[in-house]
């Protein structure tokens, strides 16, 4: 309008007026935005749809975003299922993820947004930004208390994940790992650490979604460096049937037995059975045992629940129990005093390798850890 009032015949002024007026309408704009995100994150409005519009179009500055994450936190708006169906811009995935990780925020909604940003965290348009942004995330795990249920929802999140021919995504699963498996020091808050997430990481490490990562993996088209130390991190907890044993009981009953079984209560139970001499103190021993050897025959379908069922009452009731039990104590003691031997072996060259100080005797949370070591 101002153009054909001013009855400018110049095609080159006309031009540079045009875009000088756009480019100021599209400033404004901008700032109302930025203005209507601002009034919003300070006062108690009502989260509006038109701001995940806005996310996707426009960077938003970080003192804005770092607003918007602290009123979605605080008043627990739908704005993280609303974000979740979006492809927020390259710069916005970052941004949006910087000013979170920096916030002390309950567990509840630091979850939730993990979940709804892995749906987007991974657009061909933001694949790069979004995995240096979780990269970050990754590190803030450390500083959390409740590390292993974060890590059971990117458990999900690997799950998910179809695109496995991404060389960041190697990264990513790498780095995940390196994050989890950490050679075992003599250090006692160190060996506490172990301890206490032992049970927490063989449940989230085995079945189907360290299976998922197996197969994404090894079916990918990865470089043989850009996958170096994936195969021997994962074979760690993934190789369960390396060590298993036959043991007769007696001419009928054959026991299945892995003397370092990934099954944390079989371990326990076996634990003890070497630690104490009282046959009280043993009593699950068999039971567990039974168990396991259940769990494996039917994977190979060898037993059905009937079978294991009858299997179960003719040990647990035959008169002759204990001396089945001495005999078979026996057998996996001689087992796995030889194979502790050589662990333990193991384990003291690793420690020589990074000049680590440790006690000559191998922990129970420290198996697996070793048990694939021998063979290096």
């Amino acid at each position: 309008i101002l153009v054909n009032h001013c009855y400018i015949e110049n095609m080159v002024v006309k031009a540079l007026i045009t875009i000088l007026c756009i480019s100021f309408q599209l400033y404004h704009s901008g700032l109302a935005v930025e203005d209507e995100l601002s009034r919003i994150c300070s006062t108690d409005g009502v989260w509006d749809k038109r701001i995940s519009t806005c996310l996707n179009y426009r960077a938003l500055s970080n003192a804005n975003l770092g607003k918007l994450v602290s009123h979605v936190i605080e008043l627990k708006t739908p704005a993280l299922n609303t974000l979740g169906n979006v492809k927020l811009s390259e710069v916005n995935v970052e941004n949006f993820l910087r000013p979170y990780l920096a916030i002390q925020c309950d567990l509840d909604p630091y979850l939730s947004t993990l979940e709804r940003t892995s749906k987007f965290a991974f657009d061909a348009q933001t694949r790069k930004s979004s995995l240096e942004a979780f990269f970050l995330l990754l590190d803030k795990l450390d500083q959390l208390e409740e590390k292993n249920e974060v890590f059971t929802k990117l458990q999900h999140f690997h799950k998910q994940k179809h695109e496995a021919k991404d060389k960041l995504y190697a990264r990513f699963v790498k780095k995940l790992f390196e994050q989890k498996l950490r050679l075992p020091v003599n250090n006692s808050s160190e060996s506490h650490r172990h301890k206490r997430d032992y049970e927490h990481d063989m449940k989230v490490l085995s079945g189907d979604g360290l299976e998922g990562l197996n197969s994404i993996l090894w079916t990918a088209n990865f470089t043989e460096q850009e996958l170096q130390g994936c195969e021997e991190l994962m074979d760690q907890f993934y190789d369960e049937r390396s060590q298993l044993y036959k043991v007769p009981v007696n001419q009928d009953v054959t026991q299945f037995v892995m003397s370092s079984c990934p099954n944390p209560k079989v371990r326990r139970a076996m634990v003890k059975s070497y630690d104490k001499s009282t046959r009280k103190l043993n009593n699950g021993l068999p039971e567990a045992l039974l168990t396991y050897r259940h769990a494996y025959a039917k994977l190979l379908g060898y037993e059905s629940y009937l079978d294991y069922r009858i299997s179960q009452n003719t040990f647990t009731n035959s008169s002759s129990i204990y001396k089945l039990f001495d005999t078979l104590r026996e057998k996996l003691v001689q087992r796995v005093n030889g194979e502790m031997a050589v662990l333990i072996d193991v384990k003291l060259k690793q420690c020589r390798q990074y000049k680590l100080r440790c006690n000559e005797s191998l922990l129970p949370w420290e198996l697996p850890f070793f048990e694939k070591r021998k063979q290096v």
